[in-house]
């Protein structure tokens, strides 16, 4: 499903079928690690996501579809 949308040019429905296979997936497998574990790669992650959105803000804008989608994004980056 992903994929399709990337393909299709469906950025944001892309990014949203990622983010949920993804926590499904992690679910599963954290199921059985220690807090502070989970801890752990809590703060990897945010570090990552950090690195990311540095990444996202290099993007140039250059219609209001393109701000729309910087917005959508920027805003599911600040959720996580």
């Amino acid at each position: 499903m992903a994929i399709d949308a990337v393909n299709s040019g469906r950025y944001y429905s892309a990014a949203s079928y990622c983010f949920g296979g993804n926590v499904k997936i992690l679910t599963e497998m954290y199921e059985n690690v220690s807090k502070r574990k989970l801890k752990q790669e809590y703060a990897k992650l945010l570090g990552e996501i950090s690195v990311k959105e540095y990444s996202i803000d290099e993007r140039e804008i250059k219609t209001i579809a393109d701000l729309e989608t910087y917005m959508i994004v920027k805003e599911t980056y600040r959720r996580c």
